[in-house]
């Protein structure tokens, strides 16, 4: 990679040799066959529900019923109709940030311990969870004189940085994170020049009210949740013993270059650092208020490796209003692109074979827009840092993890690549830890963008605000280098401009924006022809000169539904042209090129890269494109439902009672028996049509809950009740910015978009004549989902029906008659509401003995059945 031949002779191979187990490969699991599993379940449904309803056989010769489903009632007999029990989803969500050596003795303080336990190990590791190693050595290292994380340095080509002077010097980067050690050893050497005296804090803390001055290195800590400002470390149990998030964050970014002790070196050694506790109190993080107290207390960085669950670009959200200020300040902002993968990587669905982890780079299908970055990641001018290995050559590799790009509205993000798995970083109490994520990722990028700054302060101090900070953000994902694999690209949707190249950053003269003020084309809905503007930055008095080239031409995404991998394949017909020679005079120059599509077949993704070369070979240029080419709104937002014959790319629409059985299948009582069974495989069984509730205050059944899965991240989806006249009765919900379905890294878990309880329905209408909402009649109504797409086409507005039945009325059975010279008992019964289904069945006891007898909705609605009843008596 160019710009990295500074490096001197020295053989890293021992580094790579530490971190080969780092490598992390997919583990492989595979769906459960529903084929194989039917007659089982329907065994066990039929045993379940015999012994769910009885038929008491009594010397008066009367029958009596007991109860099971408190929704389907009869003074003689019940029978038993739907519910199956919510199956809770397994996973642990609980997010253990690092693996940490006992550091009693001096020789494994300076360890990551190998993970104690091996046993329940995956073949991938979760994000932000520690990472098992056995090869580390302390004296070998030292032997060596290079820190563990040298891969990192090497892969972010930090040392050329250095080599040009710049280390951080009178730079403060604040974090916004769990909490900080500042205790730590390796946090005890002062600054070399650093931006803050003591006295200077002292001023800026009694001015704001809060905060305390710890160090040199730490002028300033504070607890943006409780206040309590003595209490900075994050105490807890798990962080003392498996590492802390905020500690290892602030390592990466900070950790001083202690000369006779360099186990691990941060990337802006001589920052200060300025630290926000935020450990999301009541499930919701503070971000806002530590972004504008970093802006207030004079931070020229911000490091977030935290997000909140919003998946749009809009200054109406606090994060991201905030942002904003601190852009308009100068203020730089390197933010997590998170950890959930691409949005089509769920858990299996039904005859699928999954060979592929969820919340990974691969999967189920093809989805119109993989995005999964939330706020404040996707802020327009936060810096969106994806995560990578730190290998290089033909063991470089992305993140499985990383979450993909664009937002909702095809806005390109990530914007660059950094190092993210494998990092070895401090932790509480004088120990290391060794972790993946982006969590890692955008700290290192936020030590990079320190020495950009310190670099601008000095050769260009008239930016100022937010054109400093756009100097910033440029520089960095200008001077980024895309990679690919074999003779395709990797997707810019993953890996925004490119690996992160710190010198580079600091050293080119030129960076590139486009006409949204950032450095990627956001290209949206394209046509046959389409102008890449591009504005080139010359931030010297001379002129600068490259040669353009496309980087192979304009690519799409292809899908390995048998691998569930994603590519990129070149478009043949798709060329860019353009002067292939340009000279960028000092201050601005627009040069425009275009992208011609022709014969190309609609609906489908264009991206790619404008490569421009440095002719003084200090730093090449590059520009990431994403468009959309076709209808932007022609996918099926809505998945399937559950029990459509075709399967379900998620897992399929269905809906619950308040106690989570699923409508449309059979009775609560005998649903508990598949209590074991995977959810999935349960809500296959429910039949169109036969989705019904009884709205009748006992408690059971009394509203519907509809689990729906959606494929994009919507504007608006309101649900709309109709009567069997097609007419709209009520309104029940109407959302905005609604999240698509996918599978959580934090949740570990593939959620409805739709698990809220605002889209209930309680069966109730309002009533116009006496102004109250009442239960409707027993009858047929439609649930309606109408979602709006942020992106305009002929379908953006899509709806999605299903019928549901209210039905109070109790099913009976009567006509019951006792043979004595054949011993049989024999009788009818019948429904007039939502009928039974194929799974309802109900049960006979005789003298103790029980039997259970399917339900037929047809003509042949009895009972009888000779041989048992012979055989029972």
């Amino acid at each position: 990679m160019k710009g990295k031949s500074n490096y001197n002779s020295i053989d890293y191979s021992y580094v790579f040799s530490a971190k080969k187990k780092l490598e992390l490969e997919h583990s492989k699991k595979s769906a459960t066959n529903f084929g194989r599993m039917k007659n089982k379940w329907t065994a066990a449904a039929a045993i379940a529900l015999a012994s769910g309803s009885v038929v008491l056989f009594v010397p008066t010769g009367n029958a009596q019923a007991a109860e099971a489903d408190a929704s389907v009632k009869t003074e003689k007999v019940e029978t038993n109709k739907q519910a199956d029990q919510n199956v809770a989803a397994e996973g642990d969500a609980n997010k253990a940030d690092g693996a940490v050596a006992d550091q009693e003795q001096q020789k494994q303080a300076q360890q990551p311990l190998q993970d104690e336990d091996d046993d329940d190990q995956t073949d991938q590791d979760t994000p932000d969870q520690p990472v098992g190693q056995d090869d580390l050595d302390e004296d070998y290292y030292k032997s060596q004189d290079q820190p563990v994380n040298t891969p990192d340095h090497i892969k972010g080509n930090v040392q050329d940085a250095w080599d040009q002077g710049y280390k951080g010097e009178g730079i403060a980067v604040a974090v916004i994170d769990s909490g900080v050690d500042p205790s730590h050893k390796d946090f005890q050497t002062a600054p070399t020049n650093p931006k803050f005296s003591k006295e200077d804090m002292e001023k800026i803390i009694k001015k704001l009210g809060h905060g305390r001055y710890v160090s040199p290195k730490f002028p300033y800590v504070h607890d943006v949740d409780t206040g309590d400002d003595d209490g900075i470390k994050e105490n807890t149990e798990k962080a003392n013993t498996e590492g802390s998030h905020g500690q290892h964050v602030a390592g990466i970014i900070g950790h001083a270059d202690n000369q006779n002790d360099k186990y691990v070196v941060g990337i802006a050694p001589e920052a200060q650092l300025i630290f926000f506790k935020d450990i999301g109190i009541n499930g919701d993080n503070q971000i806002a208020a530590g972004i504008y107290d970093a802006v207030k207390v004079g931070a020229d960085v911000i490091s977030i490796s935290l997000d909140n669950n919003l998946y749009v670009q809009d200054l109406g959200d606090a994060d991201q209003k905030a942002i904003q200020y601190a852009t308009d300040h100068g203020v730089v902002v390197s933010i997590a692109a998170s950890n959930d993968g691409n949005s089509a990587s769920v858990d299996g669905v039904w005859g699928k074979k999954r060979i592929y982890s969820p919340c990974s780079d691969a999967g189920n299908y093809q989805p119109f827009n993989s995005g999964t970055i939330p706020t404040p990641a996707l802020s327009k001018n936060a810096i969106t840092v994806a995560a990578e290995n730190s290998a290089i050559g033909e063991h470089n590799e992305i993140g499985w993890f990383t979450s993909w790009g664009p937002l909702p509205d095809f806005t390109l993000k990530p914007d660059v690549l950094a190092p993210g798995v494998g990092v070895i970083s401090t932790a509480n109490n004088n120990r290391y830890a060794m972790m993946n994520g982006t969590s890692m990722a955008a700290p290192f990028t936020s030590g990079v963008a320190a020495l950009v700054v310190q670099r601008l302060k000095e050769t260009n101090p008239n930016l100022k605000g937010a054109a400093l900070v756009q100097a910033v953000k440029g520089l960095i994902t200008s001077t980024a280098t895309p990679w690919g694999q074999g003779d395709n690209i990797i997707s810019p949707r993953q890996q925004g401009a490119g690996e992160i190249n710190s010198g580079a950053a600091t050293k080119s003269q030129v960076y590139i924006t486009t006409e949204d003020g950032t450095s990627v084309l956001s290209l949206h809905n394209i046509q046959n022809t389409t102008k890449l503007n591009l504005i080139f930055h010359n931030l010297s008095d001379q002129a600068q000169t490259y040669t353009f080239d496309d980087m192979g031409g304009a690519y799409t995404e292809q899908h390995d539904s048998e691998a569930g991998k994603f590519s990129d394949t070149p478009l043949t017909d798709a060329q860019i042209s353009g002067d292939n020679v340009i000279t960028i005079a000092p201050n601005t120059t627009k040069i425009t090129y275009t992208l011609n599509l022709n014969n190309i077949k609609k609906n489908q993704i264009v991206e790619g890269y404008l490569h421009f070369s440095d002719s003084n070979q200090q730093a090449d240029l590059v520009v990431p494109y994403l468009g959309y080419y076709g209808d932007m709104t022609n996918e099926d937002v809505l998945d399937r439902d559950a029990n459509d014959k075709e399967d379900p790319d998620i897992a399929g629409n269905y809906f619950t009672n308040e106690d989570g059985y699923v409508r449309g299948v059979a009775d609560e009582y005998s649903m508990d028996q598949l209590s074991d069974e995977n959810q999935q495989q349960v809500t296959k069984l429910y039949e169109s049509g036969r989705v019904a509730f009884s709205p009748n205050d006992d408690s059971t059944s009394d509203i519907v809950m509809p689990f729906a899965f959606l494929k994009q991240n919507i504007k608006d989806l309101k649900v709309e009740i109709l009567n069997d006249k097609g007419e709209v009765i009520r309104i029940v919900a109407d959302a905005h910015d609604v999240a698509k379905s996918f599978h959580s890294d934090e949740d570990n878990e593939t959620s409805s978009s739709t698990k809220d309880e605002k889209y209930e329905w309680d069966g109730k209408i309002y009533n116009k004549k006496t102004g109250e909402m009442e239960v409707a009649p027993d009858g047929q109504y439609t649930y309606r989902f109408v979602a709006t797409l942020y992106n305009k086409g002929e379908h953006q507005v899509q709806t999605h029906d299903t019928p549901i039945i209210i039905d109070t009325t109790k099913p009976v059975i009567d006509k019951i008659a006792y043979n004595k010279q054949t011993n049989t008992i024999s009788g009818t019964y019948h429904d007039t509401g939502a009928g039974f289904t194929d799974y309802s069945y109900g049960t006979v006891t005789i003298n103790d003995k029980t039997f259970g007898f399917k339900l037929n909705d047809g003509n042949q609605n009895n009972f009888d059945n000779s041989d048992k009843i012979r055989a029972i008596l």
